[in-house]
């Protein structure tokens, strides 16, 4: 039988009283030195006795502890430190930024300029009073990140070589070898059998050429050409009339034709070599098949006018025909650009292009020359 005073009793009770009295005053003066402070998470880190992490470490907290933050210095956080920890006659430590998480409602403190170093004793150093913060949505929970250069604040990136191009030019040609021809010819009239050879020129003058094309690994590439020539000129015409009377004398008579039109168009395939050079300067070289279309407008008769004793004869005028012709040959070219804008430029290239040129017409008269030439460009440049 145990037996307990009534005075011991009241005195037990006194003790509970007085305790949570003290736990009271203990919270409500932490607050008090804390009013400043906002709650805040954190992930798995270490406070560290100094802004720098290589300094004492005071304590370790593990992930989603609840921290106070009294302030922001660079890229760390100043909080108070938890209970237990290695207090360093301090009661705060540092945290970095990056591994905080701020609670619904919080708002952040302002940061000052520059680590604040605590005055001895402990005692938390005096800072200016702050401008109204910025505060954190409270349906949000935000992780404070280390601040991304914005583009302005990156250094300068090098512009890449441009991929792709087109050229435009305009070109003088000239062409390689002349267009020719020779023509049986005046063996109804006469007991021999006659010539005509006409010449038709180099095919020399302007031309239009179009090329386009990109890399497709490193400095290789491969593209697609066209070119375009036209133009009329006179043609020479020499004839070999045999003699009416006797054998073996013929006759040679010449003649200028009028205006007859020319026509060739280029496609060729280059594969490119396109050096990736700094600067406004971009070099170009080429080799490609080639395929010409010639079409020409081709004397295919001749009239005479003679008289006794026919010693001698004259061409009065030539009778005209179309001749399409077909071939594929190679085209090689250098092209240099200088480049004034980020896609814009001029520039010039020479190139040279041959294929061998055979066709007829219904009555077996045979053309034979170059479709070509040598050709010096000079245009627009679009690079990107």
């Amino acid at each position: 039988m145990v037996i307990v005073s009534i005075p011991a009793v009241r005195g037990a009770r006194r003790q509970l009283v007085l305790s949570s009295l003290g736990v009271l005053c203990a919270v409500l003066i932490a607050s008090s030195a804390y009013a400043d402070t906002v709650r805040v998470t954190v992930d798995r880190a270490l406070i560290w006795n100094k802004p720098d992490g290589i300094s004492i470490v005071l304590s370790q907290v593990t992930k989603d502890t609840v921290l106070l933050v009294r302030r922001r210095v660079g890229d760390w956080f100043e909080v108070v430190l938890p209970a237990g920890s290695a207090r360093d006659s301090r009661d705060f430590g540092y945290i970095r930024a990056s591994q905080v998480l701020f609670e619904p409602g919080g708002v952040l403190p302002e940061t000052p300029r520059g680590p604040q170093s605590p005055p001895a004793g402990g005692a938390s150093p005096a800072t200016p009073s702050p401008p109204p913060p910025s505060p954190v949505p409270s349906d949000t929970t935000t992780r404070v990140a280390p601040t991304v250069p914005t583009a302005q604040q990156a250094g300068p990136t090098t512009r890449s070589s441009p991929n792709a191009f087109i050229n435009i030019d305009a070109a003088y040609r000239q062409g390689s070898t002349a267009l020719t021809q020779s023509v049986p010819a005046f063996s109804t009239d006469y007991a021999e059998e006659g010539t005509t050879a006409t010449d038709y020129g180099k095919g020399t003058g302007f031309q239009l050429d179009l090329m386009g094309g990109g890399r497709v690994w490193r400095s290789v590439g491969v593209g697609v050409g066209f070119s375009y020539y036209q133009k009329q000129t006179p043609a020479q015409l020499t004839a070999s009339v045999p003699h009416p009377f006797y054998f073996n004398q013929p006759r040679q008579a010449s003649f200028t034709t009028q205006n007859l039109k020319r026509e060739e168009i280029g496609i060729y395939f280059p594969v490119l070599w396109m050096p990736e050079f700094g600067g406004p300067v971009k070099i170009m070289v080429f080799g490609a098949p080639a395929f010409y279309r010639t079409e020409l407008q081709a004397v295919s008769d001749a009239s005479l006018s003679e008289a006794y004793p026919f010693d001698t004869v004259a061409i009065t005028g030539v009778t005209t025909t179309t001749k399409n012709g077909t071939s594929f040959g190679y085209n090689v070219g250098v092209d240099v650009a200088f480049m004034i804008g980020r896609t814009i430029g001029l520039g010039g290239a020479v190139h040279y292009g041959q294929a061998a040129i055979s066709f007829k017409n219904d009555g077996n008269v045979t053309t034979n020359g170059d479709a070509g030439g040598l050709q010096f460009l000079f245009g627009l440049r679009s690079k990107f």
